[in-house]
């Protein structure tokens, strides 16, 4: 056979290789298309609602280069506000596409990037196994990087649609590393570190890109003596190397630590307690690679005040062995993958693991990053297993099956983690069977029950979870709420007041307090309220606008249009701003007459609607519809809050009224439809 021959068949086998990798590649991403098809129809949770649902910074692409410059723009609570501009970016943009708060939108935009991230590690691993043959590289490789686009970790980070940052910032350090890898004519041009400044501009632990680029080097890019002290010599060697990478994350620490700020708060207690109770979680996290259990949106763990305690003499020890056997690995020749990959996961862990307190002990979402390092050691392991034992076939059939189980057990517990993540019920629900000496947990599921009417068990709820977490302020504000829901003013107040007390600087108790006040009747301490809330948050949006009505209610009307002139700059959708613009520029005389009016009753229905004051709600819509009987608005309302009070064929009926009006509702179409799925289910448990 000639050369050309040769040559050729050669060529041929390649492309067939890169043919089937394509389609079995493709196969895998419909296969896990499937397993998280039930989380595209998932709802915003958690630290969403004043990031995203509550951020009126994301309502226009317009606004998108603001928040370059802008912290407070990430979220429209002051201690939250960090400086993470692309992933606010990206917010913006989904915000668009989806033609407003559109779930949809922003689990498809997830997804996409999520599936670039598992391309480009595949990329990563099968360039890092180029020490073993094929096709045990690129089959390892394949089956290492699915394990962990299957593994029910991911799943947090999937469905918890802001932390998308964990997202982002890892997909900018695992493509820095391969852009390096795989085009070294661009390394001088230093290319490699732009996808690593786009994953610190998205969150800030890409920053941790430097010392793993530096152990790549150390691993991959010198020739060392195969013992302790040619790995030293390695490091000294390529460190001038990693010098642009240690300019670019030490300066955008230090630009980040300058961008945030002076309000926001990581939240956490002793820097001391957090550090060692970070040696048994760190630990914790390891195991759960392998045995993902107690998979839970927020863990009831608590510090540790003693380094003496058991849990952390096997955390230390577990850090300490494999930190050796890292180094050990890194020396040999067959495992240096696998040393790249357990240093990944310590160094990754840093931001979150170290002497920087979190209000959260632990996160499931921590463990997206350190994992990419586990699956490239694990990779490694496989791959020299696999061809180490050619000649026996009864391990690789053994190893297969072990892998297999593991791939059908991931992807179901997968699936199961996407329906737990599908509402806000649910989410809490299983967060209190799994960690039920959580307070904040406990609280998050009483406003479940608190937005369904169910007053009272929201109202046991916040007591158990006040129990556990006595000055806890949000949750003061809702037993203020609920206590007014069940017609306990006294209590209610109280509850407000107390909210102030344990924190005089937080704008969230004196809105809603204001927003008690206003529904009360009492303007003048309303307004107060409104602008104590404002003068700690300015861009905040509600009290702005129960502000202008206060204003528009009392006649103010100067003050009323220029404050309404300042809300549109926020939010330029505001409905109550338009309207009082609209008013004074037309008949500055009807300013006042509008507390008459139906649009003035609509408005204060939707205030006794979001305090659960479905009685007065339907009342003041009622009156609405008496005044304007053309308003769909005001049926729809209506019907909302007979369906609040489970007046299924009452609320039906506005509802259709609302249609009628105005066929291109859709809330009011929405409202119809729970209405008629309750009155079905009815008569069906009739029959």
């Amino acid at each position: 056979m000639s050369v050309d021959e040769v040559t050729q068949k050669g060529r041929s086998k390649m492309s067939g290789n890169g043919l089937a990798r394509v389609i079995i590649g493709s196969l895998s991403i419909l296969f896990l298309l499937g397993i998280y098809s039930r989380h595209f129809d998932n709802s915003f949770h958690f630290d969403d609602s004043h990031t995203i649902e509550g951020n009126v910074a994301i309502n226009s692409p317009g606004n998108i280069p603001s928040y370059f410059v802008d912290a407070t723009k990430f979220s429209s609570l002051p201690a939250n506000r960090m400086y993470r501009p692309l992933t606010t970016t990206s917010l913006a943009i989904d915000y668009w596409l989806g033609g407003g708060l559109n779930p949809l939108m922003f689990h498809i935009s997830t997804f996409f990037w999520f599936t670039v991230q598992l391309i480009t590690m595949w990329v990563l691993c099968y360039r890092l196994l180029s020490s073993f043959p094929e096709p045990s590289r690129g089959t390892i490789s394949f089956f290492a990087v699915f394990f962990y686009g299957v593994h029910p970790v991911c799943a947090e980070t999937i469905n918890y649609i802001i932390q998308r940052g964990d997202l982002y910032s890892t997909l900018g350090v695992v493509g820095g590393v391969v852009t390096y890898i795989c085009w070294p004519a661009s390394r001088s041009k230093l290319l490699y570190l732009v996808p690593p400044l786009l994953g610190c501009l998205s969150k800030q632990a890409a920053i941790v890109f430097a010392p793993i680029f530096w152990i790549y080097l150390i691993a991959f890019e010198s020739k060392h003596e195969n013992n302790l002290k040619g790995l030293i010599a390695a490091a000294i060697k390529t460190f001038s190397s990693t010098i642009p990478a240690w300019v670019l994350c030490i300066g955008f620490y230090f630009l980040q630590a300058y961008m945030a700020p002076p309000s926001s708060s990581f939240g956490g207690g002793s820097r001391y307690d957090y550090a060692i109770t970070q040696a048994y979680v760190i630990l914790t996290y390891f195991t759960r690679f392998f045995v993902p259990v107690n998979l839970t949106a927020d863990t009831d763990w608590q510090l540790m005040n003693s380094a003496l305690s058991l849990e952390f003499a096997l955390g230390i020890t577990f850090i300490v062995g494999a930190l050796g056997l890292a180094v050990k690995f890194l020396i040999s020749q067959n495992f240096r993958a696998a040393g790249f990959g357990l240093f990944w996961f310590f160094i990754a862990l840093a931001p979150t693991s170290s002497f920087i307190p979190f209000a959260e002990v632990m996160n499931d979402h921590r463990m997206f990053f350190p994992f990419v390092g586990l699956t490239i050691a694990a990779a490694n392991i496989g791959a020299y297993f696999f061809d180490a034992s050619k000649s026996k076939k009864t391990l690789q059939s053994i190893g297969g099956a072990i892998l297999t189980t593991y791939l059908v057990l991931f992807s179901w517990q997968t699936w199961e983690r996407n329906e737990v993540w599908h509402s806000e019920e649910s989410l809490w629900l299983d967060t209190i069977k799994k960690s039920p000496k959580n307070g904040r947990a406990l609280m998050n599921y009483g406003l479940t029950q608190m937005n369904k009417g169910d007053f009272v068990s929201a109202r046991n709820n916040f007591k158990a979870a006040e129990a556990l977490m006595p000055y806890y302020v949000t949750l003061a504000i809702n037993l203020g709420v609920v206590e007014s829901a069940l017609g306990n003013k006294e209590e209610g107040e109280r509850q407000f007041k107390r909210a102030i007390t344990l924190n005089g600087e937080n704008d969230r108790s004196h809105f809603f307090y204001a927003r008690w006040l206003y529904s009360q009747g009492r303007i003048d301490e309303a307004i107060e309220r409104c602008r104590n809330a404002l003068r700690i948050n300015p861009t905040y949006i509600e009290p702005n606008e129960l502000l202008l009505r206060l204003l528009q209610e009392d006649g103010q009307v100067n003050e009323a249009k220029t404050l309404a002139t300042q809300i549109l700059q926020l939010s330029a959708d505001s409905a109550i701003a338009k309207r009082v613009v609209a008013i004074g520029e037309s008949d500055p005389d009807k300013f006042r007459a509008t507390s008459n009016s139906a649009s003035y009753l609509i408005e204060r229905s939707m205030l006794f609607y979001t305090l659960k004051d479905y009685k007065r709600c339907a009342e003041t819509s009622r009156s609405a519809a008496i005044l304007a009987p053309t308003s769909a608005r005001a049926y729809n309302n209506l019907g909302a809050c007979y369906n609040a009070m489970e007046q299924w064929k009452l609320g039906a009926e506005a509802c259709l009224k609302a249609i009628q009006l105005d066929p291109n509702l859709q809330i009011a179409k929405n409202n119809l439809k729970a209405a008629e799925e309750k009155l079905l289910q009815q008569k069906n448990g009739t029959h």
